[in-house]
């Protein structure tokens, strides 16, 4: 497959691919997430274990493409918006694991794109802002309603109003990221990770990351549950046991 944005590679099976867009400064325009959505499904088709998605310049991603923006109607506008909301909503469910290396910093849509990613690592040196407000406006790609499982809905809220910079370790206390490693350790932990995900079964993941827990009722939640019973891996435990 043929990418313009992302350089990838796959080794041990997981999909490694490095975000380059020098002419908007790493923004994330409409045509950065559709080269995204088909790296996704590249990776689906390909059955690969596990998703790295990282950056090699000193800004992880930008924000959205303002530019873009500058340059269109509200009406389309906002359908470039909607149309990326619901390439991160679905990279959100997508049946892997995914992992963000943040070794730059990252910024307003930037924060909304990281929200997507089941775990996201951090160097040292990243600074992260929800920016939205500094360009007059709120979340704009869903990344409320993802982050809302990572962050209270107060911090959240006051995130948003104060527009400010912080480091990666305040986003490490604000549990916005997962964990902080130097850079000559980073990828080797990134690894670690897709190796323990492969040592559990795989047929649960992609209905546990399906589930919505703000809607989740009892009985979805008894659904799911018996929907998994007795799925192959399951079984495969419970013959051990005999």
């Amino acid at each position: 497959m043929k990418t313009k944005f992302f350089k990838f590679q796959i080794i041990n099976n997981i999909l490694i691919a490095h975000f380059e867009s020098p002419e908007s400064s790493n923004a994330f325009g409409i045509q950065e997430a559709e080269e995204f959505e088909k790296l996704s499904n590249y990776a689906l088709k390909n059955k690969v274990q596990g998703i790295i998605i990282t950056s090699d310049t000193r800004i992880f991603c930008s924000g959205g493409n303002l530019k873009n923006y500058a340059r269109s109607p509200k009406s389309d506008g906002l359908k470039i918006n909607k149309k990326i909301t619901k390439i991160l909503n679905d990279f959100q469910h997508i049946p892997i694991p995914t992992l963000c290396i943040l070794s730059g910093d990252c910024f307003g849509g930037g924060m909304e794109w990281l929200s997507a990613f089941d775990k996201v690592l951090a160097t040292p040196e990243v600074m992260l802002g929800m920016w939205q407000r500094k360009i007059s406006l709120s979340w704009g790609w869903g990344g409320a309603n993802r982050l809302k499982y990572r962050i209270s809905k107060k911090t959240l809220m006051r995130l948003l109003l104060e527009a400010q910079t912080i480091s990666a370790y305040q986003a490490l206390d604000l549990n916005l990221i997962d964990a902080i490693y130097p850079k000559e350790l980073i990828t080797i932990k990134a690894f670690e990770f897709f190796q323990r995900q492969a040592e559990l079964p795989a047929y649960p993941l992609s209905p546990i990351k399906a589930l919505n827990l703000s809607k989740l009722s009892p009985e979805k939640e008894e659904k799911v549950f018996e929907k998994l019973w007795f799925n192959p891996d399951h079984k495969k435990i419970l013959e051990k046991k005999r």
